[in-house]
């Protein structure tokens, strides 16, 4: 391992706990995961310090399927990088910079053809595709 692998995983892992208090074993996973393949946006401020992340993995539309229809589940570290939809894995930002940063997020999926998330508070995975303009 490298050191900026280290100082990635740092990072992320710095950021998952000033917002949730606490890690599991799935989450310091996906860290990991995304980590080690490049598959994350540390989201900034203006002043560039790292406030905030996004975790996305590119799945297959059959694991998409299976999302969909078990729910989220932890994914093999195959499955990061299998397809051409991105997978939303987890979203991360210090509260105070909530409300800042929606902007630049939706800016960053404007970027990406297919995207999903599992949908806040139902619990089910939808499926976006994005508009081109």
């Amino acid at each position: 391992m490298n050191e900026q692998l280290f100082k990635d995983i740092g990072i992320l892992t710095f950021l998952a706990t000033q917002v949730r208090n606490s890690l599991n074993q799935t989450l310091m996973n996906n860290i990991c995961t995304a980590a080690k393949t490049q598959q994350f946006h540390l989201i900034k401020n203006d002043y560039g310090e790292a406030v905030g992340y996004v975790l996305f993995a590119h799945i297959d539309y059959e694991t998409l399927q299976l999302l969909q229809l078990n729910g989220p589940y932890p994914l093999q570290p195959y499955e990061w990088r299998e397809g051409y939809i991105t997978w939303i894995v987890d979203v991360c930002i210090l509260p105070q910079w909530r409300k800042s940063c929606w902007p630049g997020l939706r800016q960053l999926l404007k970027g990406v053809n297919k995207y999903a998330y599992v949908k806040k508070g139902v619990g089910s995975v939808v499926l976006k595709k994005t508009k081109k303009r």
